[in-house]
């Protein structure tokens, strides 16, 4: 349509706006318990399905540079019975779960909740299913012009409760990050000289 913006402007508005919503209605004490709580946990497992998986997987992969308590529900055949026996009271488990929920992620919030688990859920509405089952939760807004969802205000929320939980870590953290990194270069993980 001639009289509409290019359709990366459109995108790009949206994201701004989904952004902007994500800061100014996101209560930054309750990002705060959900920090300490991580911080606390005895494991953290987390989850999400459908296209929630990704973005779980990339949480994962950022939590292993500065812990080696972080568990992904679903990697490699990992079932979530597997994964959740044995656990209880001091682990936390975070469920990405976005429309159309994906039903594995309702029924791990509710049986985790069952277990004693700590449950953290992520969504993009208030009629989430398994947010009855959840300690800690937060609606993130994913609007988007396309047929799918925009994530950006969800990787900006996994950024800041990955940077938090550093800080909160401190040193531990610091030099975890430095011994990964090290192992990454002598492992030949990184392309030479970067």
């Amino acid at each position: 349509a001639g009289s509409e913006p290019p359709f990366l402007n459109q995108q790009c508005s949206a994201v701004i706006e989904n952004l902007s919503s994500t800061a100014r209605d996101l209560d930054p004490e309750r990002i705060d318990r959900l920090v300490d709580a991580l911080g606390d946990a005895r494991t953290v497992y987390a989850a999400g399905g459908l296209s929630s998986r990704g973005l779980i997987h990339h949480m994962v992969y950022l939590a292993g540079f500065f812990s080696d308590r972080w568990r992904m529900i679903g990697q490699y055949g990992h079932s979530g019975a597997a994964a959740l026996a044995g656990a209880g009271p001091g682990d936390v488990l975070i469920i990405l779960t976005l429309r159309p929920f994906a039903s594995g992620s309702i029924r791990l919030a509710r049986t985790a909740q069952a277990l004693g688990i700590e449950v953290a859920v992520i969504t993009d509405t208030h009629a989430c299913p398994a947010l009855p089952h959840a300690s800690h939760h937060f609606v993130v807004p994913t609007e988007s012009p396309q047929f799918f969802s925009s994530n950006a205000a969800i990787v900006v929320l996994f950024e800041t409760i990955m940077g938090m939980l550093v800080a909160r870590m401190g040193t531990s953290a610091q030099e975890r990050i430095a011994a990964v990194t090290n192992l990454n270069h002598d492992l030949e993980e990184y392309w030479p000289g970067t």
